[in-house]
């Protein structure tokens, strides 16, 4: 829903305080104003602000109670400069992340969410041998790289290191991650052509690949974000922090339905009809991969971005249609990583290494900027058990 902006006047009718209280509400960050279009030098209010100040009022101002309302999708859990999603529109530190997309390449985008000099990318590459083979068969493309991080970086708690080290060993991470995920030597190549390289990618189709790894850099708080900040809260090394955001974007309902969309596609091929593998699946009430994220409710501008820029696919025109016909629902950006893979015949993981190499950015940054509160992130338990027997019971 598109934000509606009020006057001075609609808004503290709203919340039933005085203009002096507007004002501190807008001073402290709680409701945004802006300049009214009209040309008068009256501000207007963020209505979308306003009703949810209401609703937290509702609420009731016991911690406990906020927390439970934030923790899906509600009022923002924590104070973060790395990237917004307002409007429908993601942003990273004040810039548009699709137009940054155009123009800018996975490691300019880290020097603008980790606040570095892009230069400290032109470092030696770490020197690491390849992937350790001996892991279980059937592991994950996630639970590989978590068994191989302590080879990235040193374990020494990162409350006990100074920014600059953490850069230095947050770009060895990076480049080493990408050199472990796609089975080459560390490089100090731009990652896109790194991958554009391993894969057999012609240099017009190479920028595609580019697109996708700052898209994916960072998405706001998301699980494995979020699981990110908490272990970085807890003063633990990189490595830490980063394994524990793997093993989260791993679940079913995160990272890991990308190989739900690339089990739809196959479905879809396999028939003579693809949009048949949506229908079937509703009519036997099995679960579809996720197409429309409550927070992009007009689509997802990044997946709009990757999927324009694709060959033509009729497959992936038939799900898109049938998708969109049936439920109503747009593309969200998995699905735009799994269309451009099949498209451009990329290896059957190329969709799960795009992101994963564009969101180690974004995790990365997120453990910078929480090391810099030094803050324990510690919520409380809205308990729901059995009540506790009354003082002085003989039961």
């Amino acid at each position: 829903m598109v934000d509606e902006f009020i006057d001075a006047d609609e808004a503290v009718a709203l919340l039933g305080v005085k203009h002096d209280t507007l004002y501190a509400y807008v001073s402290r960050g709680q409701i945004r104003s802006r300049h009214n279009p009209g040309g008068n030098r009256r501000r207007l209010y963020s209505l979308r602000d306003i009703t949810e100040l209401n609703r937290r009022k509702e609420i009731g101002r016991k911690p406990v109670d906020v927390a439970a309302s934030a923790l899906n999708l509600g009022f923002p859990a924590l104070t973060s400069a790395i990237s917004q999603v307002e409007n429908g529109r993601l942003v990273y530190r004040g810039q548009d992340a699709v137009e940054l997309a155009q123009r800018a390449t996975l490691e300019q985008a880290a020097a603008l969410l980790w606040q570095c000099d892009v230069r400290l990318f032109d470092r030696p590459p770490p020197l690491i041998g390849p992937p350790d083979r001996a892991v279980y068969p059937g592991a994950t493309i996630e639970e590989r790289l978590r068994h191989d991080l302590p080879r990235l970086g040193p374990s020494v708690p990162i409350w006990q290191r100074e920014a600059h080290s953490l850069i230095g060993t947050a770009i060895d991470m990076l480049r080493g991650a990408t050199a472990l995920l796609i089975g080459c030597p560390a490089d100090t190549a731009p990652i896109h052509l790194q991958l554009a390289r391993a894969w057999d990618v012609p240099p017009e189709q190479a920028d595609l690949l580019r697109r996708a790894l700052v898209l994916a850099a960072d998405h706001e708080l998301s699980p494995a974000t979020f699981c990110t900040r908490v272990i970085a809260s807890t003063g633990a090394s990189l490595s830490a922090c980063i394994s524990g955001g793997l093993a989260a974007f791993g679940g079913p309902r995160h990272g890991g339905e990308i190989g739900m969309i690339e089990q739809l596609f196959a479905e879809a091929s396999a028939s003579s009809h693809p949009e048949r593998a949506i229908i079937d699946r509703l009519a036997r009430g099995d679960r579809l991969p996720r197409f429309g994220l409550q927070m992009h409710e007009l689509g997802d501008p990044r997946a709009l971005l990757l999927l324009a820029g694709l060959p033509a696919d009729p497959l992936r025109d038939a799900l898109l249609h049938t998708m969109e016909a049936v439920l109503g629902k747009r593309p969200a950006f998995t699905f735009a990583l799994v269309a451009m893979r099949h498209a451009l015949g990329l290896p059957d993981e190329a969709a799960q290494i795009l992101f994963l190499c564009g969101r180690l950015t974004g995790w990365i940054a997120h453990v910078l900027e929480q090391n810099g509160d030094q803050n324990l992130i510690r919520p409380r338990a809205r308990y729901s058990g059995e009540p506790p027997p009354e003082t002085g019971s003989t039961a």
